[in-house]
């Protein structure tokens, strides 16, 4: 049985530290069958994953399915709206979910759930949204007690970290409390009163730093997501930032940086995003500060697509890749790298420095250890001439750049404290011994 602690700003697995890493499945209960699943943990236990955040109940924005697995029973339904009966759990459902999680276990990863999506909660911005149509009715606060008191008792025993909220919005007046902040009250407040060992986050809106302190005064770790438009992607490192800024000392991760393949919401032309956007949101994210772990997506996997099924985002070019396909996807084995240096060689947790060069704020730096000696680290997003006079480093020891493109290493050309044009490929990870 696992233990999961945090202190600080990092989380211990059994006293020991964890460094989050997490790859995103949505609607396993929902679309998977069992075979394919075992599949797919395969590949991901291969790339180093140590856990897998899935959705217990069905998204609104799931691919269509094959499969017949409902949480609950079905009172009614169209071709585009389902209404659930609340008071009628399916019982097979979860019996399916658990087969799924004892295939997580056998392979040493965590299960990551929420509790609670925004489509099932009146008033988020899923149901104010002009492009969404949720499918499904929503929860009162009865029904969300009863199914969450069963949901945590039911998998309590597979030791999951769990998101209160999926995706969620809230008030930002201090004073509002609306029917979003009573609905998850409830959902906290009954979670832990069934399990209360485990860890317990919030999964925010894409590009937001707002927890209501009452939840905020709670939580065990802080995430948010710098989501998927193309305007925004900067998120990925001022969140961070400002939190850290705000007095947050917790940990803090980035649960949900750019999709893999996703279309880049918000662009000029219709494009998605590649591995260089999920190497610099990834990189961005641990550097400024959300230094407990990290997320990552592939457009496809998390919605579980298979080739001719139906899709809310999906038009003639931007329909998700087919989830064989989407495993592929180069960018997994590029974060995975990160986790390793990150967890493995690097001997200290990353320590985020301010600003150091402002004109290009995208420079993203750290301090930590290598070899007993103190080390440097920047993100660097594409090949430019840098003067490293502003780290304010007494003695310069040595400079070694990483062509995160091709995970080769090279010494690149110095005059004095100016890093001349680098001969990489894309972006690079500068390192610096001082």
């Amino acid at each position: 049985m696992a233990t999961f602690t945090t202190k600080d700003n990092q989380i211990f697995k059994d006293d020991q530290p964890w460094f989050y890493f997490a790859d995103t499945c949505w609607s396993a209960f929902t679309n998977i069958n069992l075979s394919d699943w075992c599949a797919y943990l395969d590949k991901r236990q291969q790339q180093g994953f140590n856990a897998v955040q899935i959705d217990i109940l069905r998204q609104w924005d799931a691919s269509s399915s094959a499969q017949s697995f409902e949480p609950f029973a079905v009172s009614s339904r169209t071709a585009d709206r389902y209404n659930y009966n609340y008071d009628q759990l399916n019982l097979d459902y979860f019996k399916h979910a658990g087969e799924l999680l004892d295939e997580v276990i056998k392979r040493h990863m965590t299960p990551v759930l929420v509790l609670l999506w925004g489509n099932y909660v009146a008033e988020t911005w899923m149901h104010q949204a002009d492009f969404v149509t949720v499918p499904n009715n929503t929860m009162t606060l009865a029904q969300i007690k009863n199914y969450v008191q069963y949901a945590t008792t039911y998998f309590k025993a597979y030791d999951p970290i769990y998101f209160v909220s999926g995706d969620v919005d809230f008030p930002t007046d201090p004073q509002q409390v609306n029917s979003i902040v009573t609905a998850y009250d409830q959902v906290l407040k009954t979670a832990k009163s069934v399990d209360s060992k485990s860890l317990y986050g919030f999964h925010i809106n894409g590009e937001n730093d707002h927890l209501p302190k009452v939840f905020l005064d709670q939580v065990d770790f802080f995430t948010y997501q710098s989501g998927h438009g193309a305007p925004g992607q900067a998120t990925a490192y001022q969140i961070p930032r400002a939190m850290r800024a705000k007095g947050f000392t917790g940990p803090m991760f980035n649960a949900e940086p750019c999709y893999e393949a996703m279309p880049e919401m918000g662009a000029a032309t219709p494009s998605r995003f590649n591995a260089k956007a999920v190497r610099q949101a990834s990189w961005s994210s641990v550097l400024a500060g959300a230094n407990a772990g990290i997320t990552y997506g592939a457009h496809g996997i998390w919605s579980w697509h298979v080739t001719g099924a139906n899709h809310i985002y999906g038009n003639g070019t931007m329909m998700p890749l087919d989830w064989h396909q989407a495993l592929t996807l180069p960018g997994a084995q590029d974060v995975s790298l990160m986790v390793q240096l990150v967890s493995k060689v690097f001997a200290k947790p990353l320590q985020p420095l301010a600003t150091v060069f402002p004109e290009n704020p995208a420079i993203i730096a750290a301090e930590t250890q290598l070899n007993g000696e103190s080390l440097t680290v920047l993100y660097v997003p594409a090949n430019v001439c840098l003067d490293l006079t502003p780290l304010k480093l007494a003695v310069i020891h040595s400079v070694r750049v990483l062509d995160l493109s091709t995970r080769t290493i090279y010494q690149p050309t110095m005059t004095g404290n100016q890093l001349n044009i680098m001969a990489s490929q894309a972006d690079s990870l500068v390192l610096i011994k001082a």
